[in-house]
């Protein structure tokens, strides 16, 4: 399944682990419980102020598939912290 633009998705590629993920309004509301406003990472994303756990949280609640977050937590642990930004940065930038 490709993302599909036009309806916000973004493909996050962690290593040989990928994603589809959506920032739609239930995504947002699930993400700014877990990890607090969510304008506040976008504005503050050059300042790398996301924890790990926050990133984690931001791929595992926008995907559009049900992910094992252990798996996840793997694949994030396999390509490092940096990759793992990047990544976040497509969903929220």
């Amino acid at each position: 399944m490709a993302p599909n633009p036009q309806r916000n998705e973004v493909l996050i590629t962690l290593g040989d682990y990928s994603t589809i993920c959506r920032m739609n309004f239930d995504a947002i509301a699930k993400i700014e419980k877990a990890t607090g406003p969510i304008l506040h990472h976008i504005a503050n994303a050059d300042n790398c102020s996301l924890t790990l756990t926050d990133m984690i949280n931001i791929i595992e609640l926008s995907s559009v598939n049900d992910i094992d977050r252990d798996e996840l937590i793997e694949a994030v642990q396999a390509v490092g912290v940096i990759v793992t930004f990047n990544e976040v940065c497509k969903l929220l930038l």
